[in-house]
């Protein structure tokens, strides 16, 4: 399914969509103002489907998932936009009992009362330039890492999350781990439980263009000219210009397909900080 708009849809489980059971490839959609029980914009059951260049925005999960509701199950997402869902667990989205890989995403302005970008349980998630900010919970207002869950962030930033009570960018609880490598952990708080808070690689204003907007959509999460963080990544991986790896939503190989827009010119491209080779 693609080129699509799913919007204002009402349901149990699953407001824009339900998947149950089923392995589909969805691209270039926006899933907009959905509301359910959980998963007010997508609810997914054994179902290893893949998102790629995919808005979920302004949808609510009374009480999980409220952008994506995602179980048993390996999903890939790429090039994915989290931006103003709500919940109360997992505020952009919520995984359970599987494994997700996601790359080059945004969480954006996601709220929860636990995870207010993201709720894990017994789960392992890898999360490859990605980019968590402005997000807001009661615990975790980046990510809640629940029982028995294993969440490993790449070339990611976590800056400028909030939490009422606690772990405004992490809340580890009793057994929530959480590893990071070339990442970036910048003005937010990580609270652990059982295991211990990862020792970052970074620990900087990641500089970005523009967050001064009301809508979250909106911000310019492009690094700034004098970030630190530019060419800062995985040396394994390089931006869509050749150089090696920024660490964010626009670095690596992924992000030359960034055009969320579709206005054809890619998000990843910059002047005066990206080549114009592109």
């Amino acid at each position: 399914l693609q080129y699509f708009t799913l919007l204002n849809g009402n349901a149990t489980y699953g407001g824009g969509m339900s998947l149950n059971g089923v392995d589909p490839t969805l691209k270039n959609l926006i899933i907009l103002g959905n509301e359910a029980v959980q998963g007010g914009g997508i609810w997914s059951y054994a179902s290893n489907y893949t998102l790629k260049n995919v808005l979920l925005q302004n949808n609510y999960g009374s009480t999980a998932g409220g952008g994506l509701w995602s179980s048993v199950e390996s999903p890939t997402i790429d090039n994915a936009v989290f931006a103003s869902n709500r919940s109360g667990s997992g505020g952009g989205a919520l995984f359970s009992s599987g494994s997700a890989v996601l790359t080059n995403v945004k969480f954006i302005g996601n709220q929860a009362s636990y995870g207010g970008a993201i709720y894990t349980s017994y789960d392992s998630n890898d999360i490859v330039n990605g980019i968590l900010t402005g997000n807001s919970a009661s615990l975790g207002g980046g990510i809640y890492s629940g029982d028995n869950s294993y969440i490993k962030v790449f070339n990611t930033t976590i800056s400028g999350n909030s939490a009422s009570s606690s772990g405004s960018g992490a809340y580890l609880s009793t057994y929530g781990r959480f590893y990071q490598a070339n990442s970036n952990f910048y003005d937010d708080s990580c609270v652990a439980g059982w295991y211990s808070c990862p020792t970052w690689s970074y620990e900087v204003d990641p500089n970005f263009v523009d967050t001064s907007d009301v809508d979250p959509l909106n911000w310019d999460l492009h690094l700034g000219s004098c970030s630190e963080l530019i060419d800062a990544g995985d040396s394994s991986l390089t931006d869509p210009d050749g150089s090696t790896s920024d660490i964010g939503a626009y670095g690596g190989d992924g992000a030359k397909d960034w055009n969320i827009d579709g206005d054809k010119f890619f998000e990843w491209w910059q002047p005066g900080v990206y080549s114009n080779t592109y």
